[in-house]
């Protein structure tokens, strides 16, 4: 069983407390993303602005329900103007990154977006990147971030193609399940008898 303990509604950041201990579970809900913290850690977070701890005690049996918890919870909190701003701020951390912090997002997409097939933030990461101040003075990190990009279209069209294939396949399966079936029951419609 995992408990929410805390939850900031504004950026979906949460603390949780499972079988492994304290967790800080953020955005976009990975594995990855939920690292184990310390008392000290939640006690910190807390106290910034916006986190808040639960005065409701929240259990699910799972990481998949505390995260639909999470979702509905700050579905209902953050309006479309507040999504934009947070984006536009997001955007502008990656545009004034050093390149240190560039080559920790690169690394990030390559080892948690593009294995998830997570590819629309990925693509959208690495195009904000591109452009980034850091990148414009650069070549060499500016050629890492093209080639990433590079990589993640291709995957990203591979994974098209393969879906599209399976999807064909399944449909034929059915067509021919449906067929079958027809077939046993017009023949035994039409049998003499």
């Amino acid at each position: 069983m995992i408990e929410l303990l805390a939850l900031s509604k504004t950026d979906g950041w949460a603390i949780i407390r499972s079988e492994r201990g304290l967790q800080l579970l953020r955005p976009p809900y990975t594995e990855t993303q939920c690292p184990m913290i310390q008392d000290v850690d939640a006690a910190r977070l807390l106290a910034e602005p916006g986190f808040n701890a639960l005065t409701e005690k929240i259990v699910k049996p799972d990481l998949g329900g505390i995260i639909a918890h999470i979702k509905e919870t700050t579905a209902k909190t953050v309006g479309p103007e507040q999504v934009a701003q947070v984006r536009e701020a997001a955007r502008q951390l990656l545009i004034d990154a050093p390149p240190d912090r560039i080559r920790h997002s690169l690394r990030r997409v390559r080892t948690e977006f593009l294995p998830q097939c997570q590819f629309d933030p990925a693509l959208r990461v690495l195009s904000i990147l591109a452009g980034s101040k850091a990148a414009m003075a650069d070549p060499q990190l500016q050629t890492e971030i093209l080639k990433l990009l590079e990589e993640s279209v291709s995957l990203q069209q591979q994974n098209k193609s393969e879906k599209r294939k399976t999807d064909r396949a399944n449909f034929f399966k059915k067509i021919s399940r449906l067929a079958g079936f027809f077939e046993a029951g017009t023949s035994r419609i039409f049998q003499p008898g």
